[in-house]
């Protein structure tokens, strides 16, 4: 991309969209702080106030201008300042809808539809867009027809929603996915699914076919249109062919009601390649200074920058996947980080954890993107700007572009970014490489031999990250800290169900049998009501290798007490395998099927459940009738 008049505000709003797909994805169910009701009717209030605070934020800038109190130029700058700060403040409003008023179990709770992820994955991006949509309404009716393009508020708002679709469906494809695996009988199982290196497979695979076919959806989202045939058309069609690089169409981009003065480039291969340009560029630019910036395009394609680009955002996936579960691991491999996850009470604070995960992910992301991926996307920029000396342009016109870009845009040649080099340093090797060639050479040898330090790093991380036999042996230290913890506080005299029901899991993880049942029993005497604790011991009672400790009937009253408490699929499937292996075949099936018709995730395997006890509950029939 060349230069792009909001280029902040794209950037931006991808990393925004991260943040809100990150929190949204690792948020909890809350643990029942407030009634369903209250969460709901909090929720509204909160989107009332919004919207307010949007209104007196935005109209106290529209009256500061028509006093004259602050300029057109000071106008613009505090109009896009607000926008980041307000979306900023969305986030936040996001996270404590989530995270406190637990707006995702309001999602699972919507008849027939609450089960499907992709629902949840839609709905929940879609109110975290009505938020934005609140701060583009009130921005472009404060500011809008003064400082960008457009003819109403609905309009400019519906145009960001476009324009941001293009961040959301990828996430929501994958989604879809997921979902589709749950209903076909697609040969991957949960645990194949949860594994670190399927998700980077997976992700690599759609990142590729997706990198196909988004250039169409891109040019309809953004509200491209086909050149019409003229003579400036002709030339550019004549330069990109002198260059060997083709490309489906060349077309006028109009996003955000051409608010936009850039020029872009988007599809790895020819037959779904497009050449962008905007209105805006065109009105700026003269014949010349246009083909210069067309070779600055034809220069990412010929450098391979978007198919490096999609080498990077794999990266990232490994990196975060890699990085993220070990330093959560490393943090609850201490005393105190175990220490700080479990309440007063006992329980665990599922809360904090789910935190943790995101704050790292967040952080990964910055310093991924701000650092790596930054030092590539600004020297990738300056090889597609030196282009213009292979691609016979002269540079004298690359300057001009650049210059006019930087008056018009309001730019002061000296604003630097994460991922552009600013406009006079631009300019400045442009210049240099005039008086000495061998800076270009210089220059794509140091971006090679960057790219190939990068590609050598990132194998051996994949490498290391993904070893089994490292995350065996982690897991089993994870659970040793844990077991010590837990028994140091109950010898200080802490005596909470929560931690014997806690130390009755992770003695079932160990195989350690016995003493899960016996702490799972103490856990029950100090309080019967539990009913992840009563589903977990029916389970052990029911499918314990050692056979000395199994009890099917006991099995059955704790599953039963344990759906009384609690309606869930994941007890009723517990409850169904405590009928079948009471030979109560009936019941096992009505409450399999039970629980496939509530199961929100994992129904590929409630479905498999639900077929093995159809068949016994079948045979079981025709045995009577017989």
């Amino acid at each position: 991309m060349f230069l792009v008049k909001y280029r902040e505000m794209i950037y931006s709003n991808i990393l925004y969209f991260i943040i809100a797909i990150s929190v949204f994805s690792v948020g909890p169910l809350s643990e029942n702080i407030f009634s369903v009701p209250q969460n709901f009717v909090s929720i509204l209030l909160l989107l009332f106030l919004f919207w307010q605070f949007n209104k007196f934020s935005f109209m106290k800038l529209r009256i500061n201008y028509n006093k004259e109190i602050i300029d057109i130029n000071q106008a613009r700058k505090e109009y896009f300042h607000k926008i980041t700060i307000n979306t900023i403040i969305s986030i936040f409003l996001f996270v404590i809808e989530i995270f406190v008023f637990d707006f995702k179990k309001l999602l699972y709770m919507t008849p027939a539809f609450g089960s499907i992820e992709t629902y949840i994955n839609l709905m929940g991006l879609g109110f975290f867009m009505l938020h934005l949509s609140f701060v583009w309404y009130w921005a472009f009716e404060s500011m809008g027809k003064i400082v960008q393009r457009g003819d109403s508020s609905k309009g400019f708002v519906w145009a960001n929603i476009k324009f941001n679709l293009v961040i959301v469906i990828p996430w929501l494809i994958l989604s879809l996915i997921i979902d589709l695996n749950n209903v076909i009988n697609f040969p991957f199982s949960p645990e194949m699914m949860d594994s670190a290196l399927f998700q980077v497979v997976l992700f690599g695979l759609f990142l590729l076919i997706f990198s196909i076919f988004a250039p169409v959806l891109i040019t309809f989202l953004w509200d491209c249109k086909e050149f019409l045939e003229t003579e400036l058309k002709h030339s550019i069609s004549n330069f990109c062919n002198s260059n060997r690089v083709k490309f489906k169409k060349i077309m006028s981009w109009n996003a955000l009601n051409k608010g936009l003065i850039t020029a872009g480039v988007i599809g790895l291969f020819p037959s779904f390649r497009y050449l962008l340009i905007t209105p805006g560029l065109m009105k700026l630019l003269n014949r010349d200074e246009i083909l210069a910036v067309v070779s600055h395009e034809v220069g990412h394609v010929k450098k391979k920058h978007l198919a490096y680009y999609l080498l990077f955002f794999v990266g990232f996936i490994v990196l975060s996947l890699g990085i993220t579960d070990r330093l959560i691991k490393l943090f609850l491999n201490t005393e105190f980080g175990f220490n700080s996850i479990i309440r007063a009470d006992g329980s665990l604070n599922t809360t904090l954890i789910s935190f943790l995960i995101i704050f790292v992910s967040i952080f990964i992301f910055i310093v991924y993107f701000r650092f790596i991926f930054g030092y590539f996307m600004r020297n990738f920029e300056r090889q597609a700007d030196l282009y213009c000396f292979q691609s016979g342009i002269d540079p004298v016109h690359m300057i001009s572009a650049f210059t006019k870009l930087g008056f018009r845009t309001g730019d002061d040649e000296k604003k630097s970014n994460w991922h552009h080099f600013n406009i006079s340093e631009r300019i400045g090797f442009i210049k240099k490489s005039i008086i000495d060639p061998e800076m270009i050479i210089r220059h794509d040898k140091k971006v090679r031999n960057s790219l190939f330090i990068f590609i050598v790093i990132m194998i051996a991380f994949t490498f290391l990250s993904f070893n089994p036999y490292a995350g065996k042996l982690e897991n089993k230290l994870d659970l040793n800290l844990m077991v010590n913890v837990i028994e140091n506080k109950i010898e200080k005299g802490a005596e909470k169900p929560e931690l014997y029901s806690l130390l009755g899991m992770i003695y079932y993880e160990q195989g350690k049998w016995g003493k899960s049942k016996i702490a799972y029993e103490i856990s029950l005497q100090l309080n019967y009501n539990q009913p992840e604790v009563l589903n977990n011991f029916a389970w052990l009672l029911l499918k314990c290798p050692d056979e000395r400790l199994l009890n099917k009937k006991k099995a059955l009253e704790f599953a039963k007490h344990a759906l009384k408490l609690r309606e869930e699929a994941y007890i009723l499937d517990t409850l169904a395998e405590a009928y079948y292996e009471n030979s109560m075949f009936n019941e096992a099936f009505i409450a399999s099927k039970f629980a496939l018709e509530i199961a929100r995730k994992n129904r590929k395997y409630y479905k498999k459940q639900f077929e093995k006890m159809n068949k016994a509950y079948r045979l079981f029939k025709s045995v009577i009738k017989i």
